[in-house]
């Protein structure tokens, strides 16, 4: 029989990132919290972490964590089921999240499923292609993703597409692009993108311009509310999502730098496939919500 203390201190130290967190969460020492996995990886006769900065599982270890997350949904469904006219009863559900649905059509699609059915979230925010190595990893128990193709042990359905726009203010584009958007005025004005993963920019450039492997001048703003407003003050342009930033073209404090030339992005929603009445139902009324949204 498997240690259940000892797997929960490996899981909170992964998802905390440190062994100061995960004794913060579960009332222990940092010492007490260091003692359970080594006990555990003496059980196992294997090491199952990776004393890094911060802390990173090895293969195994991913397996364990893996089960002990199971075994917990398992758990908190079970108690919802049994107590499912307690307005109490709550069960957490672990989901990938990028941060321009966050920012736009999430919290409508979800927020009425969340006042029904007794269900705590816990958003891991990433890039849409990233969330989906959380999923295989099963850190997440469902994810928004670019990918269309289906894990095994998964299922996934296509809940939309969002739309990107090139934008500037119209101060912006008059200093910087006079002439419209050429390679060289490309190379000189500062563009903004969420981070080092984020090829949206690049690929726009490339698919509407044929501009291949330019570089120019960015900043890397990880926020969607700080990516659109460092657009907005006339500090940059970059790929803004038409669901925020509607208002702004309409106003005319934002522009389209590349009119008639929409970045379409398809999302998915992928979850595990498994008998928990929560992801069910919070995956059935989840997409049928976006398709509205995103249509």
């Amino acid at each position: 029989m498997w240690d259940y203390t000892s797997l929960s201190a490996l899981d909170a130290v992964i998802r905390g990132g440190s062994f100061q967190a995960a004794a913060r969460e579960l009332h222990l020492t940092q010492s007490a919290v260091s003692q359970r996995i080594k006990v555990l990886e003496e059980k196992v006769g294997a090491r199952l972490l990776d004393r890094t900065q911060p802390p990173t599982a090895t293969a195994l270890g991913e397996l364990l964590v893996r089960h002990v997350r199971q075994v917990q949904r398992l758990e908190e469904s079970l108690h919802l089921s049994l107590n499912e006219d307690l307005k109490t009863s709550f069960v957490t559900l672990t989901l990938g999240v990028n941060s321009d649905s966050l920012a736009t059509w999430f919290f409508e699609a979800m927020g009425p499923l969340l006042k029904q059915q007794g269900i705590l979230l816990d958003l891991v925010i990433e890039n849409e292609g990233i969330t989906f190595s959380r999923l295989q990893r099963g850190e997440v128990v469902g994810c928004i993703s670019t990918r269309s193709k289906r894990l095994a042990g998964c299922e996934v359905e296509k809940i939309g597409v969002m739309q990107y726009r090139l934008s500037s203010t119209p101060e912006f584009a008059k200093q910087y692009f006079p002439a419209g958007v050429t390679a060289d005025s490309v190379k000189k004005a500062p563009a903004v993108i969420f981070d080092l993963n984020d090829k949206l920019h690049d690929s726009f450039l490339l698919r509407y311009f044929r501009f291949k492997e330019v570089e120019y001048p960015l900043h890397r703003i990880n926020t969607s509310h700080g990516f659109l407003e460092v657009i907005r003050q006339g500090l940059a342009y970059g790929m803004a999502p038409v669901l925020q930033a509607q208002p702004d073209f309409d106003s005319g404090l934002l522009l389209d730098l590349a009119p008639g030339k929409v970045w379409k992005q398809e999302l998915y929603w992928h979850h595990q496939r498994r008998e928990d009445e929560a992801l069910r139902k919070l995956s059935k009324g989840f997409v049928a919500n976006a398709r509205k949204i995103l249509r």
